[in-house]
């Protein structure tokens, strides 16, 4: 096989396969995974959702941000569930204060890897409120519960959201999933969820935040990447635009074309999954990167802005981090890098 026979296949969306998982769950479906190694986040969720269904009174989420949102919410809204969910200290560090706040009475935090028990609200409300200043797993944890009431009670339930919305697009696909699964949804800052019928739901795409880094792959040695669907249907698809503006274009068969030119100036806000494998590309522009909004960088799995910074800079790379603006100026040659990605090593 030559390098231009190589096909690189991205692991199917987490994002969308925790939102299909989920609703599949809520309304009877079958179970609408692959019969493949899926991602730790989507093995979590599922394994926490068959504790639920079973009546068990302990999910472990390990570092899972969004098993860990989503599956808070199903709990404070499953009959008669009390529940302890379990994590690594780093997943407690990170912001959850606005979804316990939606979900009172039923979530109280707890203290140390105990990161929440939850017993189960009753009756169960008519409507949430919650702030997406911080992130959008918030308001789309509380869409999944209002989907869960209003499949149970088969009267309508409202999220209201407040604030600005952070990667609103994730919101934007937990709505599309809603509907996809038969769930009517009206509004906007007042989401009206209500019950109407199932549907089958559609086949799971590429995950997108995998993608950028094999289209980059694909560039590099000629080959192509499979499983690509609309970017335009998943926030990190963004990166296709990014990777446009400085020189490189992606076709519809999956190959990376183009020569590189110019500097990224993107925001982290609206794809920032996408952000570290743009700082890698940075690195081999012919001109500095700017790297804006990077403030919830910080708040993921690691701070992500620390991460890149020190990686960038053991390539060769300038950083200067200004508030939330990251500019990345590229060395004249990017240096040989040792990365040990043991377990230790996290």
């Amino acid at each position: 096989m030559g390098v231009t026979d190589v096909v690189l296949t991205p692991p199917i969306s987490k994002s969308d396969a925790q939102r299909a998982l989920v609703l599949a769950r809520i309304i009877g479906a079958p179970d609408p995974l692959p019969d493949e190694e899926l991602p730790a986040d989507v093995q979590v969720l599922r394994a926490g959702l068959d504790v639920l269904a079973t009546g068990g009174a302990e999910i472990q989420c390990h570092d899972g941000g969004a098993p860990f949102r989503f599956l808070l919410t199903q709990a404070a809204v499953t009959p008669g569930a009390h529940v302890k969910l379990f994590g690594t200290p780093r997943l407690a560090e990170r912001p959850h204060s606005a979804l316990f706040d939606a979900l009172q009475p039923a979530a109280q935090r707890g203290a140390g890897t105990l990161l929440a028990e939850v017993r189960a609200l009753e009756p169960l409300p008519e409507s949430f409120t919650v702030s997406s200043d911080q992130s959008s797993q918030f308001a789309s944890s509380l869409l999944l519960g209002a989907a869960a009431i209003a499949h149970r009670t088969q009267r309508p339930c409202t999220v209201r959201v407040e604030g600005a919305r952070v990667s609103d697009g994730y919101l934007q696909m937990t709505v599309r999933w809603l509907r996809a699964a038969g769930f009517e949804v009206r509004g906007d800052s007042a989401l009206v969820v209500k019950w109407v019928a199932p549907r089958p739901l559609p086949e799971l795409p590429g995950d997108w935040s995998s993608l950028g880094y094999l289209l980059l792959a694909a560039w590099s040695c000629d080959g192509r990447v499979a499983r690509l669907s609309d970017p335009t249907l998943h926030p990190d698809g963004a990166i296709v635009a990014a990777l446009s503006s400085v020189g490189l274009t992606v076709h519809d068969d999956g190959r990376v074309i183009g020569a590189l030119l110019g500097h990224l100036d993107v925001s982290a806000r609206r794809f920032p999954d996408s952000i570290p494998t743009l700082a890698a590309l940075a690195c081999v522009l012919p001109e500095p990167s700017r790297f804006c909004d990077c403030a919830i960088l910080r708040g993921k799995e690691s701070d992500r802005v620390e991460g890149i910074s020190a990686l960038a800079r053991a390539a060769g790379a300038t950083v200067q981090v200004s508030g939330d603006t990251l500019t990345l100026t590229p060395p004249a040659r990017v240096a040989a890098l040792q990365l040990d990605s043991s377990p230790t090593c996290r």
